[in-house]
């Protein structure tokens, strides 16, 4: 071997695996992640979150209109999950809009558009994390069978084979519920989550949830819609701790 190769070599050593190296390594990490399980079993929806699961089962809307702390994103995800994972739809998507709450605005940050949105991806992908790794969580936006997304990137869309899941949907308004809706093939089905009494966005506007509410119920609160229901789950129903449900029923939430 020449000098010139032994230095090479050596100096190959030294600056870690070779780029085919790392290649392999990125595709047997993809192979355990797309191997590996979602992490279903630990959740037992309770009787009032069951409404939500044989909702989302039969009906292509369903409305839920739930306090904080009932569990009404963690069961919507788990029964999306069950979906995707028994082959009946090939992609979730998760819709939140990056409203500010609170009455002090901080502003935009600093940066694009991902630089400004990360803090709002991360904690919608956080609830994901209760069901499955990072890196699983990860490989499977890869493959688009889970995407997070927000109203503004919606427009002109139409989503096939989706379970798409709005949270927080009273911050959306009435026209940005509308244009959400009208997403979706034959093929999709669509959970809108919200709470009417969670006005705390920074941007006062007309709520879209209860507007969406109004047009599908009737005056006693029944659905008349054949393909639609709405569920209500109230504070008695919160499980976060009981200081949250104290609060709620303080607030008379």
């Amino acid at each position: 071997m020449s000098r010139n190769a032994s230095r090479y070599n050596q100096k190959a050593k030294q600056s870690g695996p070779s780029r085919q190296e790392r290649g392999n390594q990125l595709i047997a990490q993809d192979q355990m992640n797309g191997n590996d399980d979602f992490n279903l079993g630990w959740f037992k929806p309770t009787a009032s979150q069951q409404q939500i699961v044989r909702n989302i089962q039969h009906c292509s809307l369903t409305a839920v209109q739930a306090s904080s702390g009932t569990g009404k994103s963690t069961t919507a995800i788990w029964s999306a999950l069950k979906l995707l994972k028994e082959g009946r739809f090939k992609h979730i998507v998760f819709v939140k809009t990056a409203c500010e709450y609170g009455d002090d605005p901080i502003g935009f940050l600093e940066g694009g558009k991902d630089a400004k949105l990360s803090y709002h991806f991360e904690v919608m992908r956080s609830i994901f994390h209760d069901f499955m790794s990072p890196s699983k969580l990860e490989y499977e936006e890869k493959r688009k069978r889970i995407q997070f997304t927000t109203p503004n990137f919606i427009a002109g869309k139409t989503f096939y084979d989706s379970v798409i899941i709005i949270d927080e949907a009273q911050t959306l308004s009435p026209t940005t519920m509308k244009m959400m809706l009208e997403r979706a093939s034959d093929s999709s089905i669509y959970v809108v989550l919200g709470d009417k009494k969670q006005t705390y966005a920074h941007k006062k506007r007309p709520d879209g949830f209860s507007d969406l509410i109004s047009r599908i119920t009737d005056k006693d609160g029944c659905c008349v819609e054949d393909d639609m229901n709405v569920v209500v789950l109230t504070s008695k129903d919160n499980m976060r701790s009981k200081l949250s449900k104290r609060i709620l029923e303080v607030y008379g939430g």
